[in-house]
């Protein structure tokens, strides 16, 4: 009784059942669950398509609207760290830094990407959102 109490203890512990009924190795995350509109970037991360163009303020409450943000310096360089590609030039990274300015992608250098202008500026934007939407 006692050996099969231990082995059932065992099983139990290598696989789990995730929130969304996926079978989850002990150790492992199960994969992002995007949203319609987004695809899959890495593990965790569901970005869109382009939008706009808006304003700073009018791209996070569309990206709001959908349960996600404004793709942040974070997204973007997960994305192109691990994925490759090119940064789009001139497109706004969320948030903001000061009274009326706000983050946008000023060049494709991946090593110092931000710059700062007007979030009255009328730019495209992505949207983001982790597996949790």
């Amino acid at each position: 009784m006692k050996r099969k109490l231990m082995t059932m203890v065992a099983t139990t512990c290598l696989s789990l059942t995730g929130v969304f009924g996926q079978t989850v190795q002990a150790g492992a995350f199960p994969a992002a669950s995007c949203q319609p509109g987004y695809f899959q970037v890495g593990a965790r991360l569901c970005m869109s398509g382009t939008r706009g163009p808006n304003s700073f303020e009018g791209a996070m409450a569309f990206c709001q609207d959908s349960k996600s943000r404004v793709a942040d310096y974070s997204d973007w360089f997960y994305r192109i760290t691990r994925f490759g590609g090119a940064l789009p030039v001139g497109f706004w990274i969320g948030t903001h830094t000061a009274d009326n300015r706000a983050l946008f992608i000023n060049r494709s250098d991946i090593g110092d990407f931000d710059g700062e202008t007007s979030r009255f500026d009328s730019r495209f934007f992505v949207c983001a959102h982790d597996d949790n939407f």
